[in-house]
């Protein structure tokens, strides 16, 4: 799994694209993916970042899950997750998650 977080420190960008690598697990649960991308992002020491269901913070969406900065600054999530699967576009080669700032 490869990982450009330049989109997150300056929140100038609106997405992050997650490219799969040859050596990258296929993943079968957007629960799982979400979860492994939260460990990439705690591991780079860059961010501190948790992964959630967005109701649970009140937010108003469906969204299964999302991750969020410790810190409620910014968020990823899939725009388009009442559509299609992330996982299944992450094992094709790539998928994008959307940023949103939350202040």
């Amino acid at each position: 799994m490869d990982i450009d977080l330049s989109a997150l420190t300056g929140l100038s960008d609106d997405a992050i694209v997650i490219i799969y690598r040859g050596n990258s697990p296929k993943y079968y649960s957007e629960s799982l993916l979400y979860a492994h991308i939260r460990n990439n992002i705690n591991d780079s020491g860059l961010f501190n970042v948790i992964k959630k269901c967005p109701a649970k913070d009140g937010h108003l969406t469906s969204a299964p899950y999302y991750i969020r900065e410790r810190k409620g600054k910014w968020c990823l999530f899939d725009y388009m997750y009442a559509i299609r699967m992330l996982y299944e576009d992450f094992n094709a080669g790539k998928c994008v998650l959307t940023v949103h700032g939350l202040n």
